[in-house]
Protein backbone atom coordinates (compact mmCIF):
# COMPACT_ATOMS: atom_id res chain seq x y z
CA UNK A 1 0.00 0.00 0.00
CA UNK A 2 1.37 3.40 -1.00
CA UNK A 3 1.18 6.40 1.27
CA UNK A 4 0.01 9.48 -0.59
CA UNK A 5 0.89 13.00 0.53
CA UNK A 6 -1.27 14.50 3.22
CA UNK A 7 -2.61 18.02 2.57
CA UNK A 8 -0.56 20.67 4.38
CA UNK A 9 2.35 18.31 4.98
CA UNK A 10 5.76 19.58 3.80
CA UNK A 11 6.92 18.07 0.54
CA UNK A 12 10.47 17.38 -0.58
CA UNK A 13 12.78 17.69 -3.54
CA UNK A 14 14.04 14.43 -5.04
CA UNK A 15 16.92 13.73 -7.43
CA UNK A 16 16.19 10.61 -9.45
CA UNK A 17 19.80 9.50 -9.82
CA UNK A 18 20.93 7.39 -12.73
CA UNK A 19 22.80 4.22 -11.76
CA UNK A 20 26.48 4.07 -12.56
CA UNK A 21 26.95 2.92 -16.13
CA UNK A 22 26.00 4.21 -19.54
CA UNK A 23 24.88 7.79 -20.21
CA UNK A 24 26.60 8.97 -17.06
CA UNK A 25 27.84 12.38 -16.10
CA UNK A 26 31.62 12.74 -15.81
CA UNK A 27 31.05 14.94 -12.77
CA UNK A 28 28.38 12.80 -11.10
CA UNK A 29 29.82 13.23 -7.56
CA UNK A 30 29.93 17.01 -7.72
CA UNK A 31 26.40 17.11 -9.21
CA UNK A 32 25.16 14.96 -6.31
CA UNK A 33 26.82 17.30 -3.78
CA UNK A 34 25.24 20.33 -5.48
CA UNK A 35 21.78 18.75 -5.39
CA UNK A 36 22.17 17.77 -1.73
CA UNK A 37 23.07 21.40 -0.95
CA UNK A 38 19.85 22.39 -2.69
CA UNK A 39 18.03 20.15 -0.19
CA UNK A 40 17.19 17.28 -2.54
CA UNK A 41 16.93 13.67 -1.44
CA UNK A 42 19.06 11.41 -3.69
CA UNK A 43 17.20 8.31 -4.89
CA UNK A 44 18.92 5.82 -7.18
CA UNK A 45 16.36 3.72 -9.01
CA UNK A 46 18.45 0.55 -9.21
CA UNK A 47 18.83 0.58 -5.42
CA UNK A 48 15.23 1.49 -4.61
CA UNK A 49 12.05 -0.52 -4.83
CA UNK A 50 9.32 0.52 -7.23
CA UNK A 51 7.16 1.36 -4.21
CA UNK A 52 9.86 3.64 -2.81
CA UNK A 53 10.29 5.42 -6.17
CA UNK A 54 6.55 5.99 -6.62
CA UNK A 55 6.14 7.21 -3.05
CA UNK A 56 9.08 9.62 -3.39
CA UNK A 57 7.63 11.06 -6.61
CA UNK A 58 4.15 11.36 -5.06
CA UNK A 59 5.60 13.32 -2.11
CA UNK A 60 7.90 15.53 -4.19
CA UNK A 61 7.38 19.18 -4.96
CA UNK A 62 10.50 19.06 -7.15
CA UNK A 63 11.83 16.11 -9.20
CA UNK A 64 15.25 16.47 -10.80
CA UNK A 65 17.10 14.02 -13.04
CA UNK A 66 18.56 13.08 -16.37
CA UNK A 67 16.05 12.40 -19.15
CA UNK A 68 15.50 8.67 -19.15
CA UNK A 69 13.44 5.87 -17.65
CA UNK A 70 13.64 7.20 -14.07
CA UNK A 71 11.83 10.38 -15.10
CA UNK A 72 8.77 8.23 -15.84
CA UNK A 73 8.23 8.50 -12.08
CA UNK A 74 6.97 12.02 -12.75
CA UNK A 75 3.69 10.30 -13.67
CA UNK A 76 3.15 9.87 -9.92
CA UNK A 77 3.95 13.48 -9.05
CA UNK A 78 1.21 16.02 -8.70
CA UNK A 79 1.57 19.78 -8.64
CA UNK A 80 5.38 19.52 -8.79
CA UNK A 81 8.21 21.09 -10.76
CA UNK A 82 10.08 18.64 -12.96
CA UNK A 83 13.65 19.58 -13.96
CA UNK A 84 15.11 17.23 -16.52
CA UNK A 85 18.46 17.43 -18.27
CA UNK A 86 19.72 15.88 -21.47
CA UNK A 87 22.44 16.23 -24.05
CA UNK A 88 21.59 17.74 -27.44
CA UNK A 89 21.55 14.40 -29.27
CA UNK A 90 19.48 12.57 -26.63
CA UNK A 91 17.05 15.48 -26.36
CA UNK A 92 16.37 15.57 -30.07
CA UNK A 93 14.73 12.15 -29.92
CA UNK A 94 13.02 12.33 -26.52
CA UNK A 95 11.95 15.78 -25.34
CA UNK A 96 8.27 15.43 -26.23
CA UNK A 97 8.03 12.17 -24.29
CA UNK A 98 9.38 13.58 -21.02
CA UNK A 99 7.57 16.91 -21.18
CA UNK A 100 4.27 15.14 -21.93
CA UNK A 101 4.70 12.70 -19.04
CA UNK A 102 5.62 15.53 -16.67
CA UNK A 103 2.52 17.62 -17.33
CA UNK A 104 0.02 14.76 -16.94
CA UNK A 105 -0.27 15.35 -13.17
CA UNK A 106 -0.45 19.12 -13.42
CA UNK A 107 3.31 19.51 -13.14
CA UNK A 108 5.60 22.12 -14.70
CA UNK A 109 8.42 20.89 -16.93
CA UNK A 110 11.79 22.66 -17.04
CA UNK A 111 14.52 21.40 -19.33
CA UNK A 112 18.28 21.88 -19.22
CA UNK A 113 20.32 20.89 -22.29
CA UNK A 114 24.07 20.23 -22.20
CA UNK A 115 26.48 19.79 -25.10
CA UNK A 116 27.25 16.29 -26.27
CA UNK A 117 30.47 14.62 -25.21
CA UNK A 118 33.32 14.61 -27.70
CA UNK A 119 33.06 11.99 -30.42
CA UNK A 120 34.02 8.47 -29.47
CA UNK A 121 33.15 4.96 -30.52
CA UNK A 122 30.02 5.09 -28.38
CA UNK A 123 26.70 6.07 -29.90
CA UNK A 124 25.95 9.78 -29.32
CA UNK A 125 23.19 9.27 -26.71
CA UNK A 126 25.28 6.87 -24.60
CA UNK A 127 28.51 8.85 -24.21
CA UNK A 128 29.50 10.20 -20.81
CA UNK A 129 28.82 13.95 -20.59
CA UNK A 130 29.44 16.87 -18.24
CA UNK A 131 26.60 18.51 -16.30
CA UNK A 132 26.96 22.27 -15.93
CA UNK A 133 26.14 22.51 -12.21
CA UNK A 134 25.53 26.27 -12.28
CA UNK A 135 23.09 25.93 -15.18
CA UNK A 136 21.32 23.08 -13.37
CA UNK A 137 21.16 25.07 -10.13
CA UNK A 138 19.69 28.08 -11.98
CA UNK A 139 17.01 25.81 -13.48
CA UNK A 140 16.12 24.52 -10.00
CA UNK A 141 15.93 28.04 -8.58
CA UNK A 142 13.75 29.13 -11.52
CA UNK A 143 11.48 26.09 -11.13
CA UNK A 144 10.98 26.87 -7.45
CA UNK A 145 10.40 30.56 -8.15
CA UNK A 146 7.83 29.83 -10.89
CA UNK A 147 5.66 27.84 -8.53
CA UNK A 148 4.03 24.63 -9.56
CA UNK A 149 0.78 23.29 -10.82
CA UNK A 150 -1.06 26.50 -11.58
CA UNK A 151 -0.80 26.14 -15.35
CA UNK A 152 0.77 22.88 -16.49
CA UNK A 153 2.97 23.59 -19.47
CA UNK A 154 6.20 22.39 -20.96
CA UNK A 155 8.68 25.25 -20.63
Amino acid sequence: RLALPEPGRPRMGVHLARPRGSRRAYNRSSVTRTLRREGLRILEGSRSSLREQISAAAHADLLVGAAGAAMTNSLFASDAAIVSWATHSFRADNVDVWSSIAVVGGNRFHEVVFPDAPASRRRAGTRPYRVDRQQLRRAIVEARRAGVGSSPTAE
